[in-house]
């Protein structure tokens, strides 16, 4: 029969939907009589799409969290370059003042 597919993305921002849909009868596509060589045979084919199917899933995810690993990973990286030039900053901006607090001569 017919089947819809309804989609809503009320949280904003881009999602990825991923799903495969599979038509057809299981049985349809065995002979009448088949032998259990041949069962057996059919039974492999299916466990090997079977197997295909989640590899190619398990890509896509490894790809998906590889991803959000690496922009994660240049993040903390800005943070880190960030947060090492302002502790120079400081620094610098700290010794300045101690210099001038202990260099100015005081008038009597």
């Amino acid at each position: 029969g017919q089947h819809k597919f309804c989609f809503r993305n009320t949280g904003g921002g881009v999602k990825i939907v991923g799903f495969q849909i599979v038509v057809g009868d299981p049985d349809s596509k065995l002979p009448t009589r088949t032998s259990g060589v041949d069962r057996s045979i059919m039974r492999l084919e299916e466990a090997l799409n079977e197997i295909s199917n989640e590899q190619a899933y398990l890509r896509i995810r490894e790809r998906t969290h590889r991803d959000t690993a690496e922009s994660t990973n240049e993040r903390v990286l800005w943070g880190s370059i960030i947060q090492a030039a302002s502790m120079v900053l400081m620094t610098a901006a700290q010794m300045i003042w101690l210099r001038r607090a202990f260099t100015q001569t005081r008038r009597v």
